[in-house]
C-alpha cells in the first residue's frame, strides 16, 4: 500500500513538474482530433462518391473487423507506435517524431469514426462513440504518457525503467485491444439496429 501512495505522490510531482509540456501535447492532440473530424466532413461534403473502398471500411462492413488477424494488425500497429515513441526519446532532436506520430494516430481516430457515423448511420455512430472512440483515445493517452514518461521523466537514459513503462503500457493496450475487440463482435452495427 506504500508503495501505491508513493507512485500517486511521485506522478503528481511529476505532472506538477512538467505541467506546461504535458498540457501543450495534450493540446495538440485534442486539435489533431478536431482536424479528422473537421478533413472528413469536408471531403464528405465535396465527394458524394466516398465509399467503403475508398478508406478501407470494407473490413467493418462485411464484418472482417471482428476476425482474429484484424485484432492482431490493430495491435501491432500499437506495438509499432510505441516503438517509435521510444525510439525518438533517445535523442532530443527525434522527440518531435514521436509527438507527431501521437498526433497522427488522434487525427487518424477522429478521421475514422467521423466516417463511420458518417456511413454507417445509427449503428455506426453508436460504435464509433461507445466502444471505437473511447479505447482509442485511452490507448493514445496512454501513448501520451509513455511519450512524456520517457523524454521527460528517466534521467540518464535510464533503459530499465523506459522498459518497464514500455512494458505497462503494451499490456494496458494489449487489454484495451481486446476489450474493443469483445465489444464489437457483441455489439455490431446490425445487432444495434434490431436492439
Amino acid at each position: 500500500m506504500a508503495r501505491l501512495s508513493e507512485f500517486k505522490f511521485n506522478l503528481s510531482e511529476f505532472y506538477n513538474k512538467h505541467k506546461y509540456i504535458t498540457l501543450t501535447l495534450l493540446f495538440l492532440v485534442i486539435v489533431a482530433l478536431l482536424t479528422g473530424v473537421f478533413t472528413a466532413i469536408k471531403m464528405y461534403r465535396i465527394s458524394s462518391n466516398v465509399s467503403f473502398e475508398d478508406f478501407s471500411f470494407i473490413t467493418l462492413y462485411n464484418g472482417s473487423i471482428y476476425d482474429f488477424p484484424v485484432f492482431v494488425k490493430r495491435f501491432l500497429s500499437a506495438l509499432v507506435v510505441v516503438g517509435i515513441i521510444l525510439l525518438s526519446s533517445t535523442n532530443k532532436y527525434l522527440n518531435i517524431i514521436g509527438c507527431a506520430v501521437i498526433c497522427y494516430r488522434a487525427f487518424l481516430l477522429s478521421l475514422n469514426c467521423a466516417f463511420i457515423v458518417m456511413l454507417l448511420g445509427l449503428g455506426g455512430a453508436l460504435n464509433a462513440i461507445l466502444i471505437i472512440f473511447p479505447c482509442n483515445i485511452i490507448c493514445i493517452l496512454l501513448m501520451l504518457i509513455l511519450f512524456i514518461l520517457c523524454v521527460f521523466g528517466c534521467k540518464g537514459d535510464d533503459k530499465s525503467v523506459k522498459f518497464k513503462y514500455s512494458t505497462l503500457i503494451m499490456v494496458c493496450i494489449l487489454i484495451l485491444n481486446i476489450v474493443e475487440w469483445l465489444l464489437l463482435i457483441i455489439f455490431k452495427p446490425t445487432t444495434i439496429l434490431i436492439i
